[in-house]
């Protein structure tokens, strides 16, 4: 066993049965009561482009992709998914800012009734801008901040300027009273600087502080092994998190609905995750119009129901073959380490772009989970059976993260 690579709160002498109770309760506090195929969420990517360049950028933002969605398509989206019961609406790209007509599409949505969240470098946040922006109540900005230092901030932004440009975006909106929510990819090159992105995100008066702790193995995110954390620094980059956020009484944490920390891997008494609802209560329309689990399908065909070019959003989201295959995948039904873990219900297998893309299989494990198993870093407390082999070695394409890389 690689113990050295196992984070402090697996790497002790737990009260496993504890630990195992705990875990029950809360999938079962979570159980899913929304009815499969009722949208509840829908995720606009309006552009592919992009002001900058991002080292991880799982949708590849840059120049605009051919053919993207008409200010009148995009209404139709809005207004189809809205009559599919969808009351909340992630507008993202590529950079939404880049759109010159984004403000009109933030009108018609909030005409509609949507809580709206805009996720954005916030570097063309200008006090004009902002001054629009607050002047729709259900807006929330999820902006990205990923060092306390330029020289952090842009080793994954590449783009010189784009740490003063971001920091100076944040403070219009702070001066406005604008609605922030903060995000931080945590890197290598940032990991000394915790504490201090938390402290610029609490004097620019963000309401909520997420830090990705993993990658996306999409679009340039394949090519992101300077950046990737091994093993022991996930494990001192969650301990300082909590530590602060008890500290400070923050609401600092951890667990998003994908591409972080799996609840499994999470310290049991301070579990955070929400399940994205992918093929139940979320779909994703891309800036071309084709429609999928979320931003996928950009680069992996195999992954989209429909689009919106030829049929209706109501149309594909109803009857697409694509959405009843995902509607049937219960969480029995995932393989790998996901097929016996005691929280699998409660997150279904995690991000299943994820999965696909580094396995080509829709119910193949969370490619981080089945990388913790294969490096005996899963904790036994959260199998099912922990007498049972839960290799996976449908690998779609050889990939070193997946086959169990040293960190």
């Amino acid at each position: 066993m690689l113990v050295n690579c196992l984070p402090a709160w697996i790497n002790c002498n737990v009260d496993c049965e504890k630990h195992r109770s705990t875990l029950k309760k809360l999938c079962r506090a979570r159980r899913h009561t929304d009815s499969v195929g009722q949208l509840r969420v829908l995720y606009l990517y309006v552009t592919r482009a992009c002001n900058l360049r991002c080292k991880h950028c799982w949708v590849s933002g840059g120049e605009i992709a051919a053919g993207e969605l008409s200010i009148g398509e995009v209404h139709a989206v809005l207004s189809d998914a809205a009559q599919l019961g969808a009351r909340r609406v992630k507008i993202t790209g590529g950079e939404p800012f880049v759109r010159r007509d984004l403000m009109k599409i933030l009108e018609y949505a909030a005409g509609l009734g949507f809580e709206q969240e805009i996720e954005t470098n916030a570097t063309l946040i200008t006090p004009e801008v902002a001054r629009e922006l607050v002047q729709f109540r259900n807006v929330r900005l999820i902006v990205s901040l990923d060092g306390a230092s330029a020289p952090s901030h842009e080793f994954i932004r590449k783009e010189r300027g784009s740490y003063e440009s971001t920091t100076r975006g944040l403070g219009v909106l702070r001066n406005l009273n604008a609605r922030v929510n903060l995000t931080t990819l945590v890197h290598k090159k940032n990991l000394s600087e915790l504490r201090e992105i938390i402290e610029i995100g609490l004097a620019k008066g963000v309401e909520n502080h997420r830090f990705i702790l993993t990658l996306q193995w999409l679009g340039r995110g394949r090519t992101c092994e300077d950046v990737e954390l091994s093993w022991s620094e996930i494990s001192r980059c969650v301990q300082e998190i909590y530590a602060i956020r008890r500290e400070l009484g923050s609401t600092t944490g951890v667990g998003t609905s994908h591409s972080t920390l799996p609840p499994a891997l999470q310290p049991v008494d301070e579990v955070e995750f929400t399940d994205c609802g992918w093929g139940r209560t979320l779909c994703g329309v891309l800036s071309t119009g084709d429609v999928s689990i979320c931003g996928a399908a950009y680069e992996t065909l195999s992954l989209v129901a429909g689009n919106i070019r030829q049929q209706p959003l109501s149309s594909i989201w109803e009857k697409s073959h694509f959405f009843s295959l995902l509607r049937s995948i219960k969480y029995t039904d995932l393989e790998g380490i996901c097929g016996n873990c005691i929280v699998a219900p409660m997150c279904r297998g995690m991000c299943r772009v994820n999965a696909f893309a580094v396995y080509g299989k829709l119910t193949a494990p969370y490619p981080f989970c089945q990388l913790a198993y294969n490096k005996n870093c899963f904790p036994t407390y959260a199998l099912v059976d922990k007498d049972r082999d839960c290799n996976f070695e449908n690998l779609k394409r050889p990939r070193s993260r997946a086959s169990g890389r040293k960190p």
